[in-house]
């Protein structure tokens, strides 16, 4: 018999004050606390996309509750994108500066796929210095000089420029795992500050190797339409499908083509298969078995009863 347990945890700190890493550590600690007995097969996490940090949340649900499961999910967005607050739902209660678990067990098969699309320029280049997700130097230089120059743009005042033009993750660090460019990890640029640092969408560790990428809108419709045939390919009779897909990757797609991605990924899909799914200020899904948080991505997973 398949089992579905909902649970949530709220990040603290100070109303109007970004959480800590270590609130959102001990939200997810919390999280794994609650879902311990429950032996998940899998784990959705729910996040407010404004003040959560989910590579935190991730750590402390594994640390309490296990590392056995896949974790996947997205943080919530908002309509208008002007990052104020979002709102998460548990039973008949709307919270915010939370999270929320969905876990299932029982007799499941999964199978997940991320994916963006974007195409890698140049070779791979070093994280030399890191400030949690501001990256200070690249290859020894600074950050925004680099990313200038390998671009080959005098100015960096375009609003969308970091998210046209992000960093794909060719391996967490100079000697660690790597994995192959239909799982790339991408970091978005969210700010070019004036130390000449670039802030990254999410969490990057020295050491790190990236490309810098650019995508057209097929670029994009292609990586969506591939993430999802890896999925069926593993899965090829689903029940359900949940889908996690970034908004900033409708923002580039713009209002008359971003339809086109759902379309495309629908045709692929089983016609009666229950599908389920929202845009999100950043993506929860595994990379090499590790549960990884992504930007720009398209992601996907397939459930169907063993």
């Amino acid at each position: 018999k398949v089992g579905v347990e909902v649970v949530a945890a709220e990040l603290g700190g100070d109303p109007g004050v970004m959480p800590s890493a270590e609130d959102n550590l001990a939200a997810g600690r919390s999280l794994g606390e609650q879902l311990r007995a429950f032996d998940p097969k899998l784990v959705m996490l729910f996040a407010d996309g404004v003040c959560s940090m989910p590579p935190e949340l991730v750590r402390g649900l594994q640390e309490t509750a296990g590392s056995g499961f896949p974790v996947v999910g997205g943080c919530a967005s908002e309509r208008e994108h002007v990052l104020v607050g979002t709102a998460q739902f548990i039973d008949d209660r709307v919270l915010s500066r939370a999270v929320v678990a969905v876990a299932f067990r029982g007799p499941l098969r999964l199978q997940s796929a991320a994916g963006a699309g974007f195409q890698s320029l140049g070779r791979e280049r070093t994280c030399t210095s890191v400030e949690g997700k501001y990256m200070l130097e690249i290859d020894g230089r600074p950050a925004v000089e680099m990313y200038q120059q390998l671009l080959e743009i005098e100015s960096i005042d375009d609003p969308v420029l970091g998210v046209l033009h992000p960093l794909a993750m060719v391996s967490s660090s100079a000697d660690g795992d790597s994995w192959n460019q239909h799982e790339q990890v991408i970091r978005v640029v969210q700010k070019f500050d004036e130390r000449g640092a670039l802030l990254c969408g999410g969490d990057i560790h020295e050491g790190a190797l990236v490309r810098i990428t650019r995508a057209t809108r097929e670029d994009l419709l292609a990586g969506a339409v591939a993430t999802c045939e890896r999925a069926l390919a593993r899965l090829p009779e689903p029940e359900a499908a949940f889908i996690f897909n970034c908004a900033a990757r409708k923002m580039i797609l713009g209002p008359r083509h971003y339809r086109a991605e759902i379309d495309a990924v629908f045709e692929l899909l089983p016609a009666n298969l229950p599908r389920v799914g929202f845009y999100t200020y950043g993506e929860l899904a595994p990379v090499g078995g590790r549960a990884m948080y992504h930007n720009a991505t398209f992601t996907i997973v397939l459930m169907s009863r063993e």
